[in-house]
């Protein structure tokens, strides 16, 4: 698959850096947005990585903020529903989220918490007596054409595609996968992660080398 992007190493304070960040996660957008085929509503990105700490849930909330910042209405959904990244970010454990969308006990609007001008989050929901393994795959695809209808562009945070359930079944609704291969990252573990999808037939949009060096860019 394509490589996406670089984006740097980012040191706190460092104002060039972190408008390097900018300008790459804008690019990536175009790139997605660009290539990006999206089914009957608005596209739908699963966002994942082969083991976890690759930085993927950082990559979500840039795009979402990206996307929505270009005038589209932006949804983020976390669907990692051990690491939980998304909803530790945005400070929403207490709220409501995917569980409750998937169980049907709370309607859309009353989940959808606004983040940014175009940026709601569904934050993961409680976890309680809830495991990746009890998420349905016809009701995850139904709730997902549902906010379709809704928004321009939804973005999913999901597990490690090689350590967890939910990735797979994210992966299968999704329009296309975005995998995050972040420096460190096992030649092995991608390479991996690229057969999966590819033996699934899950679209893979590309890769997105994360928290590089100025040796990685030269």
């Amino acid at each position: 698959p394509p490589r996406l992007g670089v984006l740097p190493e980012l040191l706190s304070g460092d104002e060039e850096q972190q408008e390097q960040v900018r300008v790459g996660v804008h690019q990536i957008r175009n790139q997605i947005a660009n290539t990006v085929d999206a089914g009957d509503g608005g596209r739908v990105i699963c966002v994942t990585s082969a083991m976890p700490g690759d930085g993927k849930t950082s990559l979500v909330m840039a795009l979402g903020l990206s996307f929505a910042s270009s005038g589209e209405r932006t949804l983020v959904i976390d669907a990692d529903l051990v690491g939980r990244g998304l909803t530790r970010t945005l400070s929403l454990a207490s709220r409501p989220g995917l569980r409750e969308l998937l169980e049907k006990s709370r309607a859309v609007d009353d989940v959808l918490s606004s983040c940014y001008p175009g940026l709601h989050a569904v934050p993961s929901g409680s976890t309680t007596d809830f495991a990746p393994e009890h998420m349905s795959p016809s009701q995850f695809r139904r709730l997902i054409e549902t906010l379709r209808k809704r928004f321009d562009t939804i973005l999913i945070d999901t597990g490690p595609l090689l350590g967890s359930i939910e990735a797979d079944l994210v992966a299968g609704v999704s329009d296309s996968t975005v995998l995050v291969v972040s420096r460190g990252q096992s030649h092995t573990s991608t390479q991996e992660c690229f057969r999966r999808l590819r033996e699934s037939r899950r679209h893979c949009a590309g890769y997105v080398f994360n928290r590089a060096t100025v040796s990685d860019f030269r």
